[in-house]
């Protein structure tokens, strides 16, 4: 196990490396996605394959530009990939302010994100990624949730839905892009 943290710091220095990290999220995703869905977890171990999911999603939808980005785009990244899911938190303790209307919280909305698309406003790098983290975290509730999400919440209630199969095609044109982006030695990265 010790082993795992230098050779994926190994992979990402190299072209191949980060393809071979793409293919191996990806197939993660998929894993979890195809053989977890289907059975009943504990509640831990359930967020804890859907925040994984989640990351990956967000890592390879901004691959091509990952490796050359700054810690303070990365970390927004990060941020917005996951952190959006501390508002299922008040379920936990029996209260239903954040789905009163809906079958996911509010806060997976585009007004919701209001306040990430203000932050963009004090710093650029940290919210340009917390966007492109939460667009991913959208896209991955989209496609593994059977309630949607209420992207337009409070026009709407409705939870929008996509394909699996548009999901993962997604996914495999980021992957191609950034491959393609790695081949041609591209240089510049979100700020």
């Amino acid at each position: 196990m010790g082993r795992i943290g230098p050779w994926v710091i190994r992979c990402r220095r190299s072209r191949i490396g980060r393809t071979v990290l793409g293919m191996v999220g990806l197939s993660g995703i998929w894993l979890v996605d195809q053989r977890f869905s289907w059975q009943a977890k504990p509640l831990g171990i359930a967020a804890t394959l859907d925040e994984a999911a989640h990351l990956a999603t967000a890592a390879i939808i901004a691959g091509p530009w990952l490796s050359r980005a700054s810690t303070s785009f990365t970390m927004g990244l990060v941020a917005g990939a996951v952190l959006v899911d501390v508002d299922h938190l008040p379920a936990l303790f029996g209260t239903d302010l954040l789905t009163r209307t809906t079958a996911r919280p509010l806060t997976h909305s585009l007004v919701g994100s209001a306040p990430v698309v203000a932050g963009a406003l004090y710093h650029r790098s940290f919210a340009t990624g917390a966007l492109l983290g939460l667009a991913s975290h959208f896209l991955r509730d989209m496609a593994s949730s059977s309630a949607g999400v209420p992207l337009f919440w409070p026009i709407s209630d409705r939870g929008l839905r996509l394909p699996d199969h548009l999901y993962y095609g997604v996914l495999l044109v980021a992957l191609a892009l950034g491959v393609v982006m790695d081949g041609r030695g591209r240089r510049s990265a979100p700020t």
